[in-house]
């Protein structure tokens, strides 16, 4: 399965809807890069403000050099945001997605209702 992904913005929410399935390339990885950059200032704002929901449950395993630079991507300041849900299923891929996103401000789950649960739950207490 060759790679995918889908960016969809939620304004009210300030969120950044991501799903990423197949196996990518570096190509790919640097496309991804460029449409979440996109993304993100169309979403405006500050971008450590936004929230991202990354449901990567349809990702293969990936080779070691996409992992890192998914690595490098998410080390950039560019690319912090207040908090980031990962949806995850199998646990190679959990691993992998634990490298890549290092030491970000990140949580991963098995459920898109629970990812979401976590990431609203600062929104409601706060309001």
């Amino acid at each position: 399965m060759s790679a995918d992904f889908s960016i969809r913005l939620n304004r009210d929410r300030n969120l950044l809807d991501v799903r990423l399935g197949g196996f990518f390339t570096l190509d790919d990885v640097a496309r991804y890069r460029s449409a979440i950059t996109a993304a993100s200032r169309e979403l405006g704002g500050d971008p450590g403000q936004q929230i991202m929901l990354c449901d990567i449950s349809d990702m293969r395993i990936q080779s070691q050099d996409v992992v890192e630079a998914f690595r490098q991507n998410m080390a950039d300041p560019l690319y912090a945001r207040r908090r980031v849900a990962l949806v995850v299923t199998a646990t190679l891929a959990r691993t992998q997605a634990q490298r890549a996103v290092g030491r970000r401000e990140a949580r991963m789950f098995t459920s898109r209702v629970d990812a979401e649960a976590w990431l609203f739950s600062e929104v409601k207490a706060a309001a």
